[in-house]
């Protein structure tokens, strides 16, 4: 197996969650050619604030060998496009063509005639980075809620940084009005399923487990998983579904790499080609989180539906065989 790199960085347009901030991005691309399928890409975006370790370090852990877990799936990713364009195929199907919430993580960016238009494209759902500051977050979804379309709903992705003490109070001062136009609360405070379970039945609300889902955790506190396919292992994933096929899936990019927010869409589509019941808008717009690149001119949307792109594997064939490739191992 040959393997190379490409480093970049993804510039944000705003702040991008309560712990991350408006923090560049570092991250590479792989090129990898395996002895059985051929060539095939992947995105390697360690999150600082999850606890990865730098960009150096996974291309360390790549030239000794001894690949980290992230490395380990990009590896797993590319083996899948290789193979796909070996077949002169693409990853995306014609069906189910997903749809996306709306993410909304700097709420400087948020107008009345912006809502307009996202509800015109067909978006149903805001997802809203909610931040450290409670008493603020409240004032501005107040003010949101009042004037959001019917049949809006609302996701709220805290990043683990709030405590149950203070949502309590929170969610109380926002009133039952507000709480009925939630869809669910995501990784409100660290995980521990009796706590979780506890406060999704006193405020009637479902909790969405992202940052520490694994399928050997006791997850009943969950009612909703987020799966990142660019994180998750295969191996996560398949015993997720064996275990924990009755819940919510809501699958999402990691604000990531155009080829990565990509693979995201991808995996998720052919998932729900398996497992239509489960089928529901994830998180795959991108447009507005990053500076543009020539990759995301090879993204196709219509409104709030994600077409993916129109070549084989992943796609972007054009963009990557014009990148700078080092030779890693």
């Amino acid at each position: 197996m040959k393997i190379w790199y490409t480093p970049y960085a993804l510039v944000p347009q705003g702040r991008l969650n309560a712990r991350a901030g408006a923090a560049v991005r570092d991250g590479f691309l792989l090129k990898v050619e395996f002895a059985d399928v051929g060539v095939g890409y992947a995105d390697c975006h360690p999150l600082p604030e999850w606890g990865d370790e730098p960009r150096q370090a996974q291309l360390e852990s790549l030239r000794l060998d001894r690949p980290s877990a992230l490395v380990s799936r990009s590896l797993e990713l590319a083996h899948w496009d290789a193979t796909a364009r070996r077949d002169q195929k693409s990853l995306f199907l014609r069906e189910p063509v997903l749809a996306s919430h709306y993410t909304l993580s700097d709420w400087s960016s948020f107008s009345l005639p912006l809502l307009n238009e996202l509800a015109e494209q067909g978006y149903q759902f805001l997802k809203v980075k909610v931040g450290n500051d409670l008493d603020e977050a409240g004032q501005f979804l107040r003010r949101l809620v009042s004037v959001m379309p019917e049949g809006f709903k609302l996701r709220l992705d805290f990043n683990l940084s709030a405590t149950v003490g203070d949502l309590d109070r929170w969610m109380a001062e926002l009133g039952n009005d507000f709480v009925s136009r939630l869809d669910f609360i995501e990784d409100p405070f660290f995980y521990e399923p009796t706590g979780w379970r506890e406060f999704s039945q006193r405020w009637g609300v479902p909790l969405a487990l992202d940052q520490e889902l694994h399928w050997d955790l006791d997850l009943a506190g969950a009612e909703v998983l987020v799966i990142k396919p660019a994180r998750n292992s295969g191996e996560d994933i398949e015993r997720c579904a064996e275990l924990y096929g009755e819940k919510r899936w809501v699958f999402t990019h990691a604000m990531d790499h155009p080829v990565g927010r990509m693979m995201a869409l991808a995996y998720a589509a052919n998932f729900y080609n398996i497992n239509p019941q489960k089928l529901e808008p994830g998180g795959f717009e991108s447009q507005t989180l990053f500076e543009p690149s020539a990759f995301d001119q090879g993204i196709f949307t219509d409104g709030c539906l994600q077409l993916g792109t129109d070549d084989l594997g992943v796609g972007f064939t054009s963009q990557l065989e014009q990148c700078e490739w080092v030779e890693c191992r």
